[in-house]
């Protein structure tokens, strides 16, 4: 069987529910939070986690998880009732000086870095087939 992005039927043929609406109020805040440049916001199918202030390598910032229950079906909106979260709080590492640090000791010891030059590269080609499937609505094969 064919996908729909394939030419195969469409999986879903009927209305979906409408998107959820907010008021001015809760866009603006939510405007100045991404203008500020201080989030990063990760969904799954089980959850969502919430980090303000973690970006440029900030020890200050702060992370929170929320799950769903288990047995719950998926929500695309990742509504979260019910709770303040479960706080994640991960020791402050610098991505960039840790990189390095690894980078230099493998080089002392003769030995492979933790995240091969393979790997980056590889990482590079799947980000850059994310883009391009994104332009030409197709699925790419890596």
């Amino acid at each position: 069987m064919k996908l729909a992005i394939d030419g195969g039927p469409k999986a879903v043929t009927n209305m979906l529910a409408g998107w959820p609406s907010f008021s001015e109020t809760a866009i603006r805040a939510v405007e100045a939070v991404l203008r500020s440049g201080k989030v990063n916001y990760w969904t799954g199918s089980r959850g969502s986690i919430l980090a303000e202030g973690t970006i440029g390598q900030n020890p200050a910032g702060r992370m929170t998880a929320f799950l769903a229950e288990p047995g719950a079906a998926y929500d695309a909106a990742q509504r979260r009732t019910g709770n303040g979260g479960i706080a994640i709080d991960p020791p402050a590492v610098n991505t960039y000086r840790a990189e390095i640090e690894e980078f230099s000791a493998a080089v002392l010891a003769g030995r492979e870095p933790a995240v091969s030059a393979r790997l980056g590269v590889h990482s590079q080609e799947v980000l850059a087939a994310c883009y391009r499937s994104a332009k030409t609505f197709k699925r790419i094969t890596l």
